[in-house]
């Protein structure tokens, strides 16, 4: 029964997160000269969004409806109507956080490779660590194309015997370089 319920869980999240990266909803637009970025259809200026709505990157904040605390990096902001989902506009870059009632044990005993790859995800790579708060946890690497843009995406499940905290971070593969680090330490600095 728990085995059926992590599969289950993990097909919805898996197809969810593939969703927001294809949905367009970050997409950048090319043009970056004129301060514009675009967001689905509409365009607004970077000068027009208050600082106030971005994090400054030191601060942990605390995701409605879970137990979960995390430190977003610096000029990530909450999607407009969402209370999980944390994006940074100009790099099409986002982190994903959910909360399941399912042990972590269970969770991490029932995903292997074949569970990406058979999402439509390539599976790059897979390494083991531990949360602020010391919690064991396991990232996994995926690879995937939206659009014309390679990205990956690092998945993060950690928990105890009664949940699991997953938290998927996607960004550009030609920006990697720049956000690698910054997205995993976030990631791993939650505590819950």
């Amino acid at each position: 029964m728990l085995k059926k319920l992590a599969i289950s869980l993990l097909t919805l999240f898996l197809g969810l997160n593939l969703l927001l990266a294809q949905s367009g909803e970050i997409t950048v637009n090319k043009s970056y000269a004129d301060g514009d970025i675009k967001i689905s259809d509409e365009h607004i200026s970077l000068m027009e969004i208050p600082d106030s709505v971005y994090f400054d990157g030191l601060s942990a904040i605390k995701i409605e409806g879970t137990d979960i605390y995390i430190t977003p990096p610096k000029a990530f902001r909450l999607k407009d109507g969402s209370n999980n989902l944390l994006v940074q506009d100009w790099t099409s870059s986002n982190i994903l956080i959910q909360q399941m009632p399912v042990s972590y044990k269970s969770m991490i005993a029932n995903i292997s490779a074949e569970t990406f790859t058979k999402q439509g995800f390539e599976y790059i790579n897979k390494y083991e660590a531990f949360t602020k708060s010391g919690n064991e946890g396991t990232v996994y690497v995926l690879g995937f194309v939206s659009g014309e843009w390679e990205y990956e995406r690092l998945v993060l499940l950690s928990g105890d015997g009664k949940k699991t905290a997953w938290i998927s971070a996607n960004y550009p593969v030609m920006m990697k370089h720049l956000l690698f680090e910054v997205l995993e330490k976030s990631i791993l600095n939650i505590e819950f």
